[in-house]
């Protein structure tokens, strides 16, 4: 059985060995080949993601360079990207070039000094973005394409750009903001001297309304309140002309740089007040006084007036109560629209035996029988004119007995709505008075 199997054996491989090695070498080739063909569909699919990926990338790239220059171009932050090698500007927004004036082809390629004012030597970390300022911001001038200078706030920042390193400039311009500054500034300024004018009326306000102090206090130390209030305090000297006396500060002098006006009481002209620069304070363009000055001088002089007119006034009703109390007439005087007595004198209590106090709680009709009452006194007075008299009988109101006949002189005082009637009885006609009273 062994034998045979050999023989069968030795048979084959005689017959088919030559036709092993070729098929073996053939399948070998053909496994490689599969093996080949799945390597090549995995770099395939390999190369074909990377493709697909690049595009994705390049896509991005492309809206990312879109936006930044959208961006670029929508702030109104100037931007410069500069070779620190050569110094040389590599790129522009439209916002720099609005504010140089030039066009981008005009600006590109040039160097940076063409456009900054030069404020000393620069150094190379500059150029690196490493300005010795804090954080790298600091105050420039630039040079338009006129030729003028403009102020602008300066950042400077180092950018890498493909493996290189370049310096980035942003500029913000503060031409707006140097003017709004300055604006504001002058607003302050005006508000300052406003305050001051205010500060200098309440001060005036007060001392015309102290009582406690003499009518020459009152006028010297308004007239020191005046130099402060105004734009130039330190060259401000004031005056103050009233008849024959006169109040100034220190160094007043008369100079040209000076304003006034007139105190006006009742009418009449009765003094100046003088406010005099000691030199001539104002630029070229602008006013020595300004408005406000003006306004402030007249209200002073008036308030001034006011206050005089009211002394004169107070001074006049105690000399007027004085003859009035001293006089041998009997005075009652009574206002119109209401009738009531304001006034009477002591005659006056004596001939209708009441106290002064409870006679001022009387009206006309309660001492006086006259049918038209003081209305249609005024009336008739007024076409008189103002402190004309006229005699006129009245039936006086004396206790237990009917009215009784008198004359009397009626004077008008004041006019208008806040004109009163003074009604003047003579002796006799309390010496009537008396005898009509019961025995």
């Amino acid at each position: 059985m062994g034998a045979d199997f050999l023989v069968v054996f030795d048979d084959f491989s005689r017959r088919y060995w030559p036709l092993v090695i070729p098929a073996v070498f053939l399948a070998a080739w053909f496994f490689h080949l599969f093996l080949f063909r799945q390597q090549l569909r995995f770099v395939l699919q390999r190369l074909r993601r990377h493709q697909i990926s690049g595009r994705k990338e390049r896509r991005r790239l492309q809206e990312s360079e879109e936006r930044l220059r959208i961006i670029l171009s929508a702030i109104q932050t100037g931007v410069a990207v500069i070779n620190p090698a050569s110094r040389k500007i590599e790129f522009v927004n439209p916002a720099a070039c609005k504010m140089i004036g030039l066009a981008k082809e005009g600006i590109v390629g040039r160097r940076i000094e063409e456009f900054e004012v030069q404020e000393g030597r620069r150094t190379a970390d500059e150029f690196r973005g490493l300005a010795s300022v804090s954080d790298g911001v600091r105050h420039r001038q630039l040079h338009r394409s006129g030729g003028e200078h403009f102020p602008v706030l300066e950042k400077v920042a180092p950018i890498t750009i493909n493996g290189a390193v370049f310096t980035l400039k942003s500029y913000l311009d503060l031409t707006e903001l140097a003017v709004t500054r300055r604006q504001v500034e002058r607003l302050h300024a005006n508000l300052t001297k406003r305050v001051q004018e205010l500060h200098c009326l309440f001060g005036v306000a007060g001392y015309l309304g102290d009582a406690s102090l003499t009518q020459a206090e009152v006028l010297t130390r308004v007239t020191r309140l005046l130099p402060p209030a105004m734009t130039f305090p330190h060259l401000a000297e004031a005056r103050l002309s009233l008849d024959e006396q006169i109040t100034a500060t220190e160094n007043f002098q008369e100079t040209p740089w000076s304003m006034s006006h007139a105190i006006e009481v009742a009418g009449d002209t009765r003094g100046r007040l003088e406010i005099s620069y000691l030199e001539d304070p104002s630029l070229e363009g602008e006013l020595l006084f300004v408005k406000e000055e003006r306004a402030l001088l007249e209200t002073v002089c008036l308030r001034v007036a006011r206050y005089l007119e009211g002394l004169e006034a107070a001074q006049d009703r105690a000399l007027f109560k004085g003859l009035m109390d001293h006089t041998s007439d009997a005075v009652f005087v009574f206002e119109q629209g209401s009738s009531r007595l304001t006034y009477g004198n002591m005659p006056a209590c004596h001939l209708l035996e009441l106290q002064r106090p409870e006679l001022l709680t009387r009206s006309f009709a309660d001492i006086f029988a006259l049918e038209d009452g003081p209305a249609g006194l005024i009336s008739l007075l007024e076409e008189q004119g103002l402190g004309c008299s006229m005699g006129v009988e009245v039936g006086l109101r004396v206790r237990h007995g009917s009215p009784l006949p008198c004359q009397a002189t009626a004077l008008l005082l004041g006019h208008g709505a806040n004109s009163k009637v003074a009604l003047l009885l003579g002796p006799q006609a309390g010496e009537g008075a008396k005898e009509s009273l019961p025995q």
